[in-house]
């Protein structure tokens, strides 16, 4: 009844802050090509990210260690991703405006 959609609510929006990390993320990356036109991540590599994530995260009842377990693995394998694709010279820059956004 009204207490299972009340959970239902509470959980979809706990998940849209991992899904607000991720978009963070591919913009950041998307950004890349004002540095570099030849860098293009797709939509497709983020998703793959989460996917990934979730299969790889452990099962936790507890909702905030679960979307924090996956925010943080998610994070990683996004960055790490981007990290793999760029140039030498340009990770560092990356991973500074990852962090100054996030």
């Amino acid at each position: 009844g009204e207490a299972a959609a009340t959970r239902l609510a509470a959980t979809r929006d706990a998940y849209l802050a991992l899904a607000r990390r991720a978009a963070l993320l591919y913009s950041v990356a998307s950004g890349l090509r004002k540095i570099e036109s030849s860098y293009a991540f797709g939509l497709e590599m983020v998703c793959r990210a989460l996917q990934l994530a979730s299969r790889e995260t452990a099962h936790c009842e507890d909702l905030d260690t679960r979307l924090h377990n996956l925010t943080q693995s998610a994070t990683i394998r996004i960055c790490r991703g981007v990290s793999c694709a760029l140039r030498s010279q340009h990770v560092l820059a990356f991973l500074l405006s990852c962090a100054g956004e996030i």
